[in-house]
């Protein structure tokens, strides 16, 4: 038990040059924590963003929008979560606004407005927003 280990693991980080991705099948996705709101507006709520991709020398975040197997994957955890995947309301909406500017880091972003929910749809949701410390 002590030497188990994945053969392919899902996390493609390596020590030194960490990245914050997991692999499901043959889609990346990235995680990132965040806030859902500007900075300066510190009593918002905290998430966890899931994006195809981003920006990592700042500018965009979640420039590209998922394929429709990719939604497949998103729905499964917003089942998980909130009974149904449903991406307008509960805990994991579907963001399908413009990509936001944010201050990108290894692991944390900062968008820089607030998030547009509504339903998964493929080539539109940009972003699975995980409201997990309190509900919108």
């Amino acid at each position: 038990m002590l030497n188990g280990r994945f053969t392919d693991p899902p996390y493609e980080g390596s020590a030194g040059s960490e990245t914050n991705t997991i692999t499901i099948g043959g889609y990346r996705f990235y995680f990132l924590a965040s806030r859902d709101g500007p900075a300066v507006n510190l009593s918002k709520r905290n998430v966890i963003v899931i994006c195809k991709d981003y920006d990592e020398n700042g500018g965009v975040g979640c420039p590209s929008t998922f394929s429709e197997d990719e939604i497949l994957f998103l729905e499964a955890l917003d089942t998980a979560i909130d009974g149904v995947a449903d991406g307008s309301s509960g805990r994991v909406i579907a963001h399908n606004g413009s990509a936001q500017g944010g201050n990108w880091g290894d692991w944390f972003v900062m968008f820089g407005g607030g998030f547009t929910s509504g339903q998964w749809t493929p080539n539109t949701t940009r972003a699975l927003v995980y409201y997990f410390d309190r509900k919108p």
